[in-house]
């Protein structure tokens, strides 16, 4: 069980991750470019399994190479990743940092920015029409503030957690100040804040 449900907390979290993404690239892919062929049930059906799979083989599976399950003198056995070559445990940080924070970041922030330039351009062109167009212009405007709040989340959440990480490898006087935990605790709780708020985002 050590090998099976440990990974599976990261194994989440990327899930979160590239769903997020897709549906940025989904959202982008409807508004700037409306006439390719849209997502079907049978395609979103094999995504999701895609991604899950991906997810567990990409985030999952390195961690369980290094899980090791340890009997301490209290009689308790503690499952924890334990890499004997620091190399090896640096290299595995900055590919999580790379892999699963800053690539998803500039992918999601391409999509949004050129969604709201597009939406920004229809506006500019329903500002030409008549009267009964208001409506639309308004749900434009919504459509794109909703783009800017989602983006300036993911922003917000995610690159502290990315910067502590990078932070523990190279500069481990610092992160191991007792003060350091506080702000190591308050960085992850941002990191999984986006998934909390990213509902009422969309339900606004």
């Amino acid at each position: 069980m050590c090998y099976i449900l440990t990974p599976l907390q990261d194994v989440f979290v990327v899930v979160s991750v590239i769903t997020h993404t897709m549906i940025a690239l989904v959202r982008h892919r409807a508004i700037v470019s409306p006439f390719k062929r849209k997502m079907t049930l049978k395609r979103v059906k094999t995504s999701v399994a895609v991604i899950w799979v991906a997810s567990y083989l990409t985030a999952g599976v390195p961690m369980a190479i290094f899980l090791k399950n340890h009997l301490y003198d209290i009689g308790y056995y503690f499952c924890f990743p334990l890499v004997s070559n620091d190399n090896y445990r640096i290299a595995y940080e900055m590919y999580l940092v790379v892999v699963f924070i800053a690539l998803p970041l500039v992918i999601q922030c391409a999509a949004y920015f050129d969604v709201i330039r597009e939406l920004r351009g229809i506006k500019m062109r329903f500002s030409h029409t008549a009267h009964k167009e208001k409506a639309s212009q308004t749900a434009l405007d919504k459509r794109s503030i909703f783009s800017g709040y989602l983006m300036l989340a993911f922003q917000v959440c995610y690159l502290p957690r990315g910067v502590i990480m990078v932070m523990q490898e190279f500069t481990p006087e610092t992160t191991s100040k007792p003060e350091f935990l506080y702000v190591e605790l308050i960085t992850l709780a941002m990191y999984y804040l986006k998934y909390v708020i990213n509902p009422f985002i969309l339900w606004a």
